[in-house]
């Protein structure tokens, strides 16, 4: 199991390298939550994290706003981040003050439709979050039994499903580097959470472009390498999944990306994919 925190931005961290020292090996920031809020330190940590060993992952808290709507702020905020871990969806009774709450049949309907609209919108598997009550009351035997779960649990006894489902085993925990000790809430995690060890399915070519001007060129080097063509101005897609990332056109490629071909214009970039595969893709 991987050590780990998860946070938002009522946590304050002073010292990212102290709380690596400290066997932190997992960080879950809160992105985003219902249509309406982006954790303003989002951007801030995850510059910070990802130099380090620690892992930098991500979770949307559920609310009223519809699922498929909510699933599609989530994915337009998090689309320009490279993440280590799976998705998350945190769903659970919200505060008191909020002034609703989950009944019957709507969260596992929400997760049920939230769960393969974000995989569909990122290509990258998503998980729950929620408490062992809530996931008994509510979600047991309603939701696909493939998803991975991450239980809160705040006791000594393991929660349901343990070691396969990772634990939240307390939400007092102290870590060096925190500005306040007894604050941070302090998890167990499975190595399946990781992108990089079966988090999600390995694909051998995607093909990335920058905008509609050089789309047509990438579809053509998609059609002949048989795979997806992705426009980094539509969509989110996490490139960690695919062992080749080849970029077609201008503009600013992701880090994962293998080989790029462009010329001086959109024609001189079709013709160079054409020259490309007359070339038997060499």
């Amino acid at each position: 199991m991987l050590k780990g925190i998860d946070i938002n931005s009522e946590n304050n961290i002073l010292d990212w390298q102290q709380v690596l020292n400290d066997g932190i090996q997992v960080l879950i920031n809160k992105a985003t939550e219902g249509n309406y809020y982006q954790d303003r330190y989002f951007e801030y940590r995850y510059k910070n994290v990802r130099p380090l060993e620690i892992k930098f992952g991500c979770y949307h808290f559920a609310s009223k706003h519809g699922a498929a709507t909510e699933a599609q702020y989530f994915a337009d905020f998090i689309k320009n981040y490279e993440l280590d871990t799976i998705l998350w969806l945190d769903i659970e009774q919200p505060p008191e003050s909020y002034g609703w709450t989950w009944t019957g049949n709507n969260p596992s309907e929400y997760v049920n439709e939230f769960i393969p609209y974000i995989e569909k919108l990122t290509n990258i598997e998503c998980g729950i979050y929620t408490g062992e009550c809530f996931y008994k009351d509510f979600l047991q035997g309603k939701i696909s039994s493939n998803i991975k779960l991450w239980i809160a649990k705040y006791s000594s006894n393991e929660p349901i499903g343990y070691p396969t489902n990772s634990w939240q085993y307390s939400e007092t925990g102290t870590v060096a580097g925190a500005e306040q000790a007894n604050s941070i809430d302090m998890d167990l995690f499975n190595e399946n959470i990781l992108l990089s060890s079966g988090g999600t399915k390995k694909v051998k070519n995607v093909i990335c472009v920058n905008n509609s001007i050089d789309e047509r060129a990438g579809k053509y080097l998609g059609d002949y390498l048989k795979c997806a063509v992705i426009n980094n101005s539509e969509m989110a897609y996490d490139f960690s999944v695919a062992e080749n990332v080849i970029g077609v056109g201008g503009g600013e490629f992701t880090t994962y990306i293998k080989k790029i071909i462009k010329g001086q214009d959109r024609y001189d970039t079709a013709q160079s994919v054409l020259n490309f595969i007359a070339n038997g893709g060499k």
